[in-house]
């Protein structure tokens, strides 16, 4: 990355960024030839051709397993794009137990991954789930092929009607929302199905435990890592949860009330709600397949627009409502939050990448901020990965105003700038759309010896968090926040004062931010390696001479992690550190800028 000259920062016009109110996904295609690429044809990226796939897995070394329904057949995609079949032969279907081209599925929908990657399929068209080993060898582990029914039972004396959504949990037991049932039914690895919620035959919408609780066709399904089950209650237009113990509740939407409403719980509205997916945080993710979105879902029940935009359903790769689907059923999500997209009548499995570091301008690319020391001149680098598009100015400041962090604290899809005053020891937030000044707003009044280092979403709950440094005593804390307000403070510790918090970034790939940290005496660099608010392990980056300093951490090249900003305080010239994971890969150049120009500390969202 070279950026030249450095009048780019002086001379640069002003480019505003449209409202809306959906957060940055950046969309790419990572295999399929698009609409017009039906086929079968194994291969790499747009060379592979899909004919209907549907629902999708994904294991933990990224790679995702696909069901191609018409096509009868299981298709995995590696995270290079290359496609393969691994089991099922294309345009032959049946319900043959087999190895790889020798089994047969008919209308299959629900896959679902194991530890062991073993993929579990739910073979709709034969009233079967599957099982498919890492060896493609196929055999049918609960139901009877061709016989519908509602029975409990072992293996082939169970039976299903029409089974979708699929999944499985840590103990290896698997969940199949069995959809012309209207029921959820649990398979333990001996074969034993039971009805864990909902009756057979009965349908409706009501929250209740077990047999007392409705659903109206059920089609997808995902599990948290606590175990709790997320249903796509499709006719209800609802997403649902149930508990380990049969407790199902309506998460998000409003039974038989239909729209595409972002909004909280019941506010929020569903059309055509199918494929699921939850990742480490416990947010939902909704294949919106009439309207041709994706939405997420937090924890506590908000519903936000991620990708597509409602009811424009046609085929491009951008940047949130940028981005169009025809038809996303099945989704995945790996552990940085990546969300994978089967567009069913596409054609084509799509990357969803998030926002990743100062992303002001909203089209999934982390930015740039600089700030004059002398001048209090504020200015953004608009990036597009390597490339830079454009400078905007974000405003002059006096100078005892610093930006301390970035994210979206009002959950408008913009990210916003946290600000500290170094003599009074105010604390605001300007309050963002895109690179535009909405509104501001003091929050709170610290002592100056307190200062904000960055912010993060620690606790996974969509909202950043604030992270703190005592520069007196050395004591360092979080500050959870809910939205804009102050929820409760964490401890970090006691570290001495020379250490200080220079970034927050996610290194080791876990969807957890990090800390890292640099000793103002020594010139030591290491990583907290946080999981939520607990620190699980540190990396050392080495030593590094004193007028270097790390400005913060973003990823710029769109491979999931993030590079470490240097700044020479002597020179102006200014590096990235090319990371893999916790280890260093390679520098590249960025600029040289005069001292008094100096990078923001990027903290993303």
């Amino acid at each position: 990355m070279k950026i030249r000259p450095w009048l780019i920062l002086v001379g640069i016009f002003f480019a505003s960024s449209p409202a809306w109110s959906a957060p940055a996904y950046r969309v790419d295609t990572l295999a399929g030839g698009g609409p017009s690429g039906y086929g079968t044809a194994d291969g790499t990226g747009a060379a592979a051709q899909f004919e209907y796939p549907r629902y999708a897995a994904i294991d933990a070394a990224g790679n995702i397993f696909v069901a191609d329904s018409t096509a009868s057949t299981i298709r995995k995609i590696t995270p290079a794009g290359v496609v393969s079949t691994i089991a099922g032969l294309a345009g032959t279907s049946g319900s043959a137990d087999g190895t790889g081209s020798a089994a047969r599925f008919k209308g299959q929908w629900g896959v679902a991954v194991d530890a062991a990657g073993n993929v579990f399929v739910a073979d709709t068209g034969n009233h079967t789930i599957r099982k498919i080993t890492p060896g493609g060898v196929v055999t049918t582990i609960a139901g009877l092929a061709g016989n519908p029914g509602s029975t409990d039972g072992t293996g082939a004396a169970a039976r299903f009607s029409y089974p979708y959504g699929i999944a499985v949990d840590n103990s290896g037991d698997l969940y199949v929302a069995d959809s012309g049932n209207n029921a959820i039914r649990e398979i333990t690895p001996a074969g034993v199905v039971t009805t864990m919620a909902g009756k057979a035959g009965t349908q409706g919408g009501t929250d209740a435990t077990g047999s007392a609780a409705r659903f109206t066709n059920p089609k997808g399904l995902a599990i948290d890592q606590s175990g709790y089950l997320y249903v796509a209650d499709h006719d209800n237009y609802t997403i649902r949860k149930v508990s380990p113990t049969g407790v199902v509740t309506t998460l998000a939407g409003l039974a038989q009330n239909f729209g595409t409403t972002d909004g909280t719980g019941s506010a929020a509205r569903f059309d055509s709600p199918y494929g699921l997916a939850v990742d480490t945080h416990g947010n939902v993710y909704v294949g919106e397949y009439g309207e041709g979105t994706v939405r997420k879902i937090t924890s506590g029940g908000v519903v936000t627009t991620i990708a597509g935009s409602p009811g424009l359903q046609s085929y491009a790769d951008g940047t949130g409502r940028a981005a169009y689907f025809y038809s996303p059923v099945g989704l995945a999500v790996d552990s940085v939050g990546n969300v994978f997209v089967v567009d069913a009548t596409g054609l084509t499995i799509r990357k969803a990448r998030p926002l990743r570091g100062t992303d002001l301008s909203k089209d999934g690319w982390a930015d740039i901020l600089w700030q004059n020391t002398s001048t209090g001149e504020h200015y953004l680098w608009e990036l597009n990965g390597p490339d830079l598009v454009a400078g905007v100015p974000i405003g002059t400041i006096p100078t005892e105003w610093k930006i301390a962090g970035t994210g979206d604290f009002d959950h408008d899809g913009s990210l916003d700038l946290v600000w500290q005053n170094t003599i009074t020891g105010d604390r605001a937030f300007w309050l963002m759309n895109g690179t535009t000044f909405k509104s501001f707003a003091i929050f709170a009044n610290i002592s100056t010896d307190w200062q904000i280092a960055g912010a993060g979403d620690f606790d996974g709950d969509g909202s950043p968090d604030l992270v703190w440094q005592n520069t007196a005593t050395g004591d360092r804390s979080l500050w959870l926040m809910n939205g804009t307000a102050f929820s409760t403070a964490v401890p970090l510790g006691n570290v001495p004062t020379a250490w200080q918090i220079a970034g927050v970034a996610d290194f080791n790939g876990d969807g957890s931010p990090d800390v890292i940290w640099q000793n103002t005496a020594t010139g030591e660099r290491y990583l907290w390696l946080m999981h939520g608010t607990a620190i699980v392990g540190a990396a050392s980056l080495g030593i590094v001479p004193l007028e270097w300093q790390i400005a913060g951490a973003a990823d710029f090249d769109g491979d999931d992690s993030p590079e470490i900003i240097w700044q020479n305080t002597s020179t102006g010239d200014r590096y990235l550190w090319k990371m893999i994971g916790t280890s260093f890969a390679s520098t590249e150049y960025l600029t040289t800028a005069p001292t008094v120009w100096q990078i923001v500390n990027q903290a993303g969202p």
